[in-house]
């Protein structure tokens, strides 16, 4: 990277930004591993700065920086953005991302359901879990996955790691099978030869498959390896369909239509033509529901709306607990300035930290509950470092929930709701225990 190419980012040095940013430095390890950073593409590093500057918005210190955090932004995320793939974006999902949204839409304050209704589930992915998952939550009604790719063939591994690929089979993405740190690492570590093996092994399995018959499912396996062809079919059910079409197509008119991690991609015109095909789409009375999570909804925002009078009404915008002091990049990962439920989150995020009692009393509890969890302790330099025979990467999900689930039943998610009411907002504890604020009046969203 020129140093021109670097001035016009705004930072040369990752000292530099977080200075900038926070007016001081994460641990010299966390540093050294965000060096690497500074010679990274454009991209790379116009998003590291984003995420900076979000983070400096929601007051967050970098002694609370991990190394899991560190090596994401050095390490991962130079692999996931959509630059890495030719422009796509990384369809990949799991089961159970969004068990807390499906709970909230059935229990939500705007509108009770009764059975026969439509969900449209909007950037279902591959594999479309979100969209299973919301068939079994909402069984009396039809499911509709819908996504603007899905490839032909997709290949597993032994391991359960899994590539999409073309016609040619070619890889267009892979990602790894489950939430493991080591096998993102063994993946990402040399991509030209991920691309190699599973194209390998695509080549070895092609000629097992039955001939082409219109579309139909079908699959070959050999060695604990298994190639799909016509994958998404494999996901249908009685109450469950898929339509390859992205936001903007003409698709059956719902009840609900939830979109989640997919408007961050885009720009504030794309979001205006995006509620608006939201309001053509959703049936009067029912909800548009769009945001961003993690696994198992962790470090959740979102945006609720109700079609009322022929327009589309903002009802509800919410997050989990766990973004007040966030263990991943997820709270600040957007692609364009003012994208509206980050720049919403980090303005709220900014005034729970502001408050003193809250922020002291919530840093504490939280550090206590990562070292009885075994993953994270405060070193005597003040730095969050790695515990002493640390949980193993593939347990840490669960743990992130039960540390949430603490959290909320010490009072934190409702003094959390007290603090922002005092600042002005009117806010609550919504019905699966995020900070709900109601958006109209302040113009959050």
């Amino acid at each position: 990277m020129t140093g021109a190419t670097k001035r016009q980012l705004g930072w040369n040095s990752i000292e530099e930004l977080c200075d900038r940013e926070f007016g001081k430095r994460p641990s010299p390890a966390n540093l050294s591993m965000l060096k690497g950073i500074e010679d990274e593409r454009a991209d790379v590093r116009e998003f590291v700065e984003r995420v900076f500057r979000l983070m400096a918005m929601g007051r967050f210190d970098p002694a609370d920086m991990t190394p899991a955090l560190a090596w994401v932004l050095a390490v991962l995320i130079p692999g996931l953005l959509p630059s890495a793939w030719g422009g796509l974006i990384p369809p990949w999902t799991f089961e159970g991302r969004h068990h807390l949204i499906d709970a909230y839409l059935l229990s939500n304050p705007w509108r009770k359901w009764e059975a026969g209704g439509v969900f449209l589930e909007m950037g279902c992915g591959f594999p479309p879990q979100t969209a299973v998952d919301a068939a079994r939550s909402f069984p009396d009604w039809e499911v509709i996955g819908a996504d603007p790719h899905f490839e032909p063939y997709v290949v597993y591994d032994g391991e359960g790691n899994y590539a999409c690929l073309d016609l040619r089979g070619a890889v267009r993405f892979f990602h790894a099978g489950v939430s493991d740190m080591a096998r993102y690492v063994a993946l990402y570590r040399d991509p030209s030869a991920t691309f190699r093996h599973f194209e390998g092994l695509f080549g070895a399995l092609a000629g097992n498959l039955p001939p082409e018959a219109d579309g139909c499912y079908a699959t070959a396996e050999r060695d604990g390896a298994r190639l799909m062809r016509n994958p998404i079919h494999s996901y249908e059910r009685d109450n469950l369909r898929f339509i390859q079409a992205g936001l903007g197509a003409p698709l059956p008119e719902a009840d609900i239509v939830r979109c989640f991690n997919v408007l961050m991609y885009f720009d504030g015109e794309f979001r205006k033509q995006a509620e608006h095909w939201a309001l053509q789409t959703v049936r009067p009375g029912g909800l548009f529901i769009c945001g961003v999570d993690g696994a198992r909804t962790l470090e959740a925002r979102y945006s609720v709306y109700q079609r009322e009078n022929g327009q589309l009404v903002p009802k509800e915008f919410a997050f989990s607990l766990d973004n007040v002091r966030p263990a991943t990049t997820y709270p600040w990962t957007c692609f364009y300035e003012g994208e509206k439920e980050t720049w919403a989150l980090a303005r709220l995020v900014g005034t729970l930290r502001s408050d003193l009692a809250f922020c002291s009393d919530f840093d504490k509890r939280l550090d206590a509950l990562l070292a009885e969890k075994r993953i994270w302790v405060r070193s005597p330099d003040g730095y969050l470092t790695a515990a002493p025979d640390q949980l193993a990467t593939a347990h840490w999900t669960p743990a992130a929930e039960e540390i949430r689930a603490a959290l909320d039943g010490e009072g934190f998610v409702d003094r959390a709701a007290a603090v922002l009411s005092k600042a002005g907002y009117h806010a609550w504890r919504n019905p699966v225990g995020h900070i709900a604020v109601d958006p109209g009046p302040l113009g959050i969203v």
